[in-house]
């Protein structure tokens, strides 16, 4: 596989018989560095695939969105020239609004992504991971986004500074949110409708705000060295909260006002010398 430098027609069989992997769900395509072209056709190839991989192909280039109705997940992963489809708001509302049914969208590797518009993605689009996009930045929304996830990770996204701002929320609504070394982070604003947070190895994190109303059951924050302070008002501002982790946070000096929620069921504290201390 390691010579293949094109995918034509000739992988489909007779395309003037039925459609070509008529009952196909799943396709990876993985370590393939010198593949640099698929022709893909589009007379309904692949009508039941859910699942697409793209993996190490480093040269792999697709001049147009791949439009495949039935697929529920998309992969990119060290394929720097498949992921320029995501690199403009233009073509990753093109690319995704030719999967009608999409929805997990995993994104590694791409330099190039600066933005995530989420305001303009499929309603289907339930579960988003991008990881190693150094250059992703999270910015206000354009008008009205009523999107909310079941989960988003954003992992070694180095240039998400600050999602503290009062006046909105930055981070795209989810109910499961995962934000891990993300090492120039010095602030973040826990959004509205997550349920459950965790913040990992942002050794910059010094601020930590919640917005009000939020629906948060558990907390998770660890290697977070910079950190002083939880949230003021956590009774009042996180009600709901029945789970906080606290590991590795060493600067956290006391707990907020007032204390903890009353509904809080499990604490967990780990290396957090002057919390423990004073």
């Amino acid at each position: 596989m390691h010579r293949i430098t094109e995918v034509t027609e000739e992988f489909y069989g007779s395309l003037s018989s039925k459609k070509p992997f008529n009952s196909l769900e799943e396709l990876e395509f993985a370590e393939m560095p010198e593949w640099k072209q698929w022709h893909v056709p589009g007379n309904g190839e692949f009508p039941t695939l859910e699942k697409l991989s793209i993996s190490k192909c480093p040269e792999l280039c697709l001049e147009t969105p791949i439009q495949l109705s039935s697929l529920k997940e998309f992969h990119v992963t060290d394929s720097p020239k498949v992921g320029v489809l995501f690199d403009e708001a233009e073509l990753f509302t093109s690319q995704l609004q030719g999967m009608k049914q999409i929805v997990r969208l995993s994104i590694t590797d791409r330099n190039s992504l600066a933005s995530l518009p989420i305001s303009i993605q499929p309603s289907t689009l339930k579960r988003i991971k991008i990881s190693r996009c150094r250059k992703l930045k999270l910015e206000r929304p354009v008008g009205y986004c009523d999107m909310f996830l079941e989960e988003l990770k954003l992992v070694d996204c180095d240039s998400i500074a600050d999602t503290s701002s009062a006046e909105y929320e930055l981070v795209p609504r989810a109910r499961d949110l995962n934000v891990s070394s993300c090492h120039s982070l010095s602030g973040f604003l826990i959004p509205t409708r997550a349920e459950e947070l965790e913040i990992w190895n942002c050794e910059n994190l010094e601020i930590l705000l919640v917005a009000g109303g939020t629906q948060i059951t558990s907390l998770c924050i660890e290697n977070c060295e910079k950190l002083k302070w939880l949230p003021e008002r956590m009774q009042e501002l996180v009600p709901s909260l029945k789970r906080l982790t606290l590991g590795n946070c060493p600067e956290i000096e006391s707990f907020p006002e007032g204390g903890l929620p009353f509904n809080l069921e499990c604490l967990w504290i780990c290396n957090c010398r002057k919390l423990v201390n004073g």
